[in-house]
């Protein structure tokens, strides 16, 4: 089991946007039965400011890449996203083998 995390550092203001198009392609997941949504934390304190982390877990890293393309190789999660690199300042992607 692998969890992946995506921390997102996003422009000032910018983070309720970046929330929203992942809100939506959470809505597109749940209605297509693609399999669990994303989990979805914004910073609350601390530094930096204006950061979203978006999570998942997967039984295998070839898990992790058949979802992302089932996901985001939809033209309807072309259209959520459009624009999402414009909230973005930069971003690390973190992958964990979960420790049972």
């Amino acid at each position: 089991m692998y969890m992946v995390r995506e921390v997102l550092q996003c422009h000032a203001g910018q983070v309720r946007a970046l929330t929203d198009q992942f809100k939506a392609i959470n809505v597109l997941i749940h209605a297509e039965g693609l399999g669990e949504p994303f989990r979805l934390y914004s910073d609350y304190t601390g530094a930096p400011f204006w950061t979203l982390v978006v999570q998942h877990e997967y039984e295998s890293l070839e898990a992790a890449q058949a979802f992302e393309e089932a996901v985001f190789g939809r033209d309807d999660a072309r259209t959520i996203m459009a624009g999402y690199h414009e909230h973005i300042l930069e971003g690390t992607r973190e992958i964990y083998k979960v420790a049972d």
